[in-house]
């Protein structure tokens, strides 16, 4: 989880603490707990397969920016759970989707 690294040595050095990222199922009761949304009208962006897999189990939409991890060839042979309903070449082309 290299995303997660500075956070969880962050943790560590505080005291007690509980590793996660995403998608465990701690992650995504925090992440319900912490945001309101509704889940037809959101949007969970990101740039790894790890992210579209949280977003779907959140019951978000979800976009893949293939400016990061993901690419064509790897969102192939991703697991249903994984594929995420939009694909973008960059973040930056988001804006011109919701707007």
């Amino acid at each position: 989880m290299p995303h997660q690294g500075m956070f969880n040595q962050a943790f560590r050095e505080m005291g007690e603490t509980r590793l996660v990222g995403k998608p465990d199922d701690f992650y995504q009761e925090v992440f319900q707990d912490y945001f309101s949304y509704f889940t037809g009208a959101s949007m969970f962006v990101g740039d790894r397969l790890e992210d579209m897999e949280t977003g779907n189990n959140l019951g978000m939409t979800t976009v893949a920016v293939m400016s990061g991890d993901i690419d064509r060839e790897i969102l192939k042979k991703a697991d249903e759970i994984q594929k995420p309903d939009y694909g973008l070449s960059s973040l930056a082309r988001l804006k011109r989707k919701i707007l």
